[in-house]
């Protein structure tokens, strides 16, 4: 935290002289949550766009080893960028009232940066065997994924949204004064094109901040809970 806080001092400039670290730490955590929420990357109550473990859940299918399949199952991660080197997973077969375990040896997963997909062959772990019953399995992919630092592309909406955040943390009960022009509020032009020049700045605006934090968004993409066997 203590990179990203230094990154948004050096690139803000606009921040308060009088700002306390703990006070700028709090907003910028309070902001790095508020950009994952915008940008669907709560994978869990408090997950952020930030690097982190991530877990993914597949249903496993038995290999037949009389059939044309390989026994490998890919999937594209639903979250990038991936560190390759994270990934690892384990099969995990309903026994009863209990879970079996197992884990795949690191050998066993590749991911391909061409293609942008997680291979795992699981065919010496889970073959057909006519003698058992049908079991319920699951396959679990764990990786880290997520940023390091704030992407240099993000930060000029990230410093406006933090003066928001900041604004909002600085008033208690009654240090923040009412606005006298707010919704409802008409406000008089002297020319006929100031209203549409703001309304269009406005616009403008929006699509801007909307196309900045689409570059880390994941939001309409396809969080898929089946990869393909090959």
């Amino acid at each position: 935290m203590e990179a990203i806080v230094q990154q948004l001092k050096d690139y803000c400039g606009c921040l308060p002289d009088n700002l306390e670290d703990t006070a700028l730490e709090k907003a910028v955590k309070e902001l790095i949550h508020l950009v994952s929420i915008m940008t669907c990357w709560t994978d869990d109550l408090c997950g952020t766009f930030l690097n982190g473990m991530r877990k993914e859940i597949f249903d496993a299918e038995r290999i037949n080893l009389c059939s044309c399949e390989s026994g490998i199952f890919e999937f594209i991660p639903f979250y990038v960028p991936i560190y390759p080197e994270t990934i690892s997973a384990v099969l995990v077969e309903q026994d009863g009232l209990t879970d079996k375990v197992t884990e795949i040896d690191p050998t066993d997963i590749v991911y391909s940066e061409t293609f942008e997909k997680i291979r795992i062959n699981y065919q010496k772990y889970f073959t057909q065997d006519d003698c058992k019953c049908p079991q319920d399995a699951k396959i679990v992919v764990q990786y880290v994924a997520g940023y390091e630092e704030l992407p240099e592309c993000i930060l000029p909406i990230l410093c406006d949204l933090l003066q928001i955040v900041l604004d909002k943390l600085k008033c208690d009960c009654g240090s923040c004064q009412q606005c006298e022009k707010g919704e409802g509020v008409v406000i008089d032009f002297n020319d006929e094109v100031s209203p549409d020049l703001e309304d269009y700045l406005k616009e403008l605006l929006i699509k801007n901040y909307q196309k900045q934090l689409g570059l880390i968004s994941l939001c309409g993409r396809i969080h898929r809970i089946w990869g393909v066997l090959v």
